[in-house]
């Protein structure tokens, strides 16, 4: 019986082409919502010659604060079809899973990726938002910062060896493969 060839690893050059195109679509997200937010006071306040109703400032608010939660679910709805984000078809690689993987490493994955860091913020602020004890944001505060250390990590990683796994892929038994076009 012939033993499997490894799939080579995608190199720094995908990688980094693949997170520069989500995070790109994750500012024009953010920028979209803002945008949106801001057309709503123009129209409600009469270009600003009215002052904004606590309404109009709550609805604001609320379509600013909808786009981390929207990424968050988009993003685990595209896990959970296994489908690859925008940048990693773009890049043509894609995760998944090692042999000995849990059931659930493609949510650990998304969980611990990089481009989970607005949703771990938005978890975090919603409990001060709301008037809840502030100790109810420590646990995603402590996960924010985990994602962000692990991204800080990985980049040095990458820059030392272009081939090495990421972080967060080491944590969830996943890896990132080339898909052939």
């Amino acid at each position: 019986m012939a033993t499997p060839t490894p799939t080579p690893a995608p190199g720094r050059v995908r990688i980094v082409a693949a997170a520069a195109v989500d995070a790109a679509l994750l500012v024009a997200l953010h920028a979209g919502a803002a945008l949106l937010a801001t057309a709503w006071l123009l129209v409600r306040s009469e270009s600003g010659r009215l002052d904004v109703g606590a309404t109009d400032a709550a609805v604001a608010v609320s379509v600013i604060a909808a786009a981390a939660p929207a990424w968050v679910a988009w993003t685990l709805l595209a896990t959970r079809r296994r489908l690859p984000t925008p940048g990693q078809g773009l890049a043509r690689i894609r995760p998944v899973p090692a042999g000995d993987a849990p059931r659930g490493a493609l949510y650990v994955r998304a969980a611990a990726a990089p481009l989970s860091l607005p949703g771990w913020l938005w978890a975090a602020a919603t409990p001060l938002v709301a008037g809840l004890p502030p100790w109810l944001a420590l646990p995603p505060l402590v996960g924010a910062t985990g994602v962000a250390a692990a991204a800080l990590g990985s980049l040095g990683l990458l820059l030392v060896r272009p081939r090495a796994r990421l972080l967060h892929d080491r944590l969830a038994r996943t890896s990132l493969v080339p898909v052939e076009p």
